[in-house]
């Protein structure tokens, strides 16, 4: 049995974060370094133009398993797992919304599990079904992230 970690690297990467731009930060003077300037970095999204659904479907599949910190991984793998290939296309887009917008892993993590008001942008049914998902009143165990669900590519001849 393996166990499958999450990092934040990845979903910065993903979101479009230079490594540079902390670079750049830390060679600036003391006096030019102010506490506003960490606190209104703004990740830009990044657009999935023309996709299909089945396209769309498989990347929220994988992002579920890369969203920051373990709990939330672990969290939105096992609802994605469960419920995303039953969604409609306007239920993928809320899903994409509440899984990709915003910032803060653990504002999203306490939203999930009702420690947080949930804000207006984010209320929505499918909030509702996380919510749900996270009482896990039939106690289902979810210790690890489930199995990708996917046909191999064929490997190229040499």
């Amino acid at each position: 049995m393996s166990v499958v970690r999450c990092t934040v690297v990845y979903r910065s990467l993903n979101r479009g974060l230079s490594v540079n731009r902390f670079k750049n930060s830390q060679t600036r003077s003391k006096s030019e370094n102010t506490s506003s300037d960490v606190n209104n970095l703004s990740i830009p999204e990044k657009s999935y133009a023309n996709e299909s659904i089945t396209k769309k479907r498989a990347r929220l599949h994988w992002q579920s398993r890369k969203r920051g910190i373990s709990e939330n991984c672990l969290i939105f793998s096992t609802f994605a797992a469960k419920y995303l290939n039953s969604f409609s296309p306007e239920q993928i887009e809320i899903y994409d919304k509440i899984l990709n917008k915003p910032n803060n892993d653990w504002d999203v993590y306490y939203w999930m599990v009702g420690t947080k008001n949930v804000p207006n942008e984010y209320q929505s049914e499918i909030m509702d079904m996380l919510q749900e998902h996270c009482r896990n009143n039939k106690k289902e165990e979810r210790f690890i992230q489930p199995a990708l669900e996917y046909e191999p590519v064929p490997a190229k001849e040499s």
